[in-house]
């Protein structure tokens, strides 16, 4: 079934709902949905609508469905999950946010390391990100997500830690809650997968924490993070850990981080 995100929320007694007009125009001329087919919409509450179309929209008109069935869904972590993402080659990012947003990231931030190869110019990075953030869409819509995650646009090390340092502040003052409950364990775990000689595995490290409510972790380029941006991420209050005795991709190592991180927290 063809599913929407609207970023509102859908009062509990509404008996229809609108799109805006590019999912009106991806309903209805790219899917060429009819009266009669049913469409899932999500809103900013994870609740998850299951529509009829009654009437087709005239020229300029956006789609007004019927709400016929609504429920909260279940498919988002209990958690925030944040995703620095070193910028790679070519055009593994993509594939990068596509599994990421399976595996119920909530945020990417692009990141710009020393080692990064790629270094796009500034028109071009914009149109990266929308790109990105289309995959991110086409990916939770795929994958059954109550959410489209964000993909943030580029920053350096240094102004990736400054967000960073932003969340954990807000996290403490309450004013950042974008999952349902309060925290059982810290406000955030933040850490970042090294093969150094102090890095413990990531299994060890979440083994004495409770649920968090946010949980941050950097992912470098090919190469790795230089020996300085370590320094920097370790002065920053992140641990270092491993994950495993093989050598990971830079597009394979978010992935094996967003398991880990679901098996502990959600499956077991």
């Amino acid at each position: 079934m063809p599913r929407f995100f609207i970023e509102q929320v859908v009062p509990a007694d509404a008996e229809v709902l609108t799109l805006g007009a590019d999912d009106t125009h991806h309903a209805c001329q790219v899917l060429r949905l009819k009266q009669g087919d049913e469409i899932e919409v999500c809103d900013d509450h994870h609740t998850l609508h299951r529509c009829v179309i009654r009437d087709l929209p005239k020229r300029q008109e956006k789609l007004t469905v019927q709400i016929i069935e609504r429920q909260l869904s279940d498919s988002e972590p209990p958690y925030e999950i944040i995703l620095y993402q070193a910028l790679p080659k070519g055009d593994k990012m993509t594939t990068v946010i596509r599994m990421a947003v399976e595996l119920g990231v909530t945020q990417i931030v692009p990141v710009l390391a020393e080692r990064s190869v790629s270094r796009p110019t500034e028109k071009k990075l914009e149109n990266r990100r929308q790109r990105w953030q289309n995959v991110a869409e086409a990916a939770a819509k795929q994958c059954g997500r109550a959410r489209v995650p964000q993909v943030l646009s580029l920053m350096t090390v240094a102004e990736s830690l400054t967000y960073l340092d932003d969340i954990r502040l807000e996290g403490k003052s309450g004013s950042r809650q974008l999952v349902d409950g309060p925290p059982v364990g810290e406000d955030i775990l933040t850490f970042i997968p090294y093969e150094g000689e102090d890095a413990v595995s990531l299994h060890d490290y979440l083994n004495p924490h409770p649920r968090p409510n946010q949980i941050a972790f950097f992912v470098g380029p090919e190469g790795g993070f230089s020996a300085a941006e370590i320094d920097q991420f370790m002065s920053a209050g992140l641990s270092t850990v491993s994950l495993g005795p093989r050598i990971l991709r830079t597009e394979t190592a978010a992935a094996a981080v967003l398991s880990m991180l679901s098996y502990h927290y959600e499956l077991t």
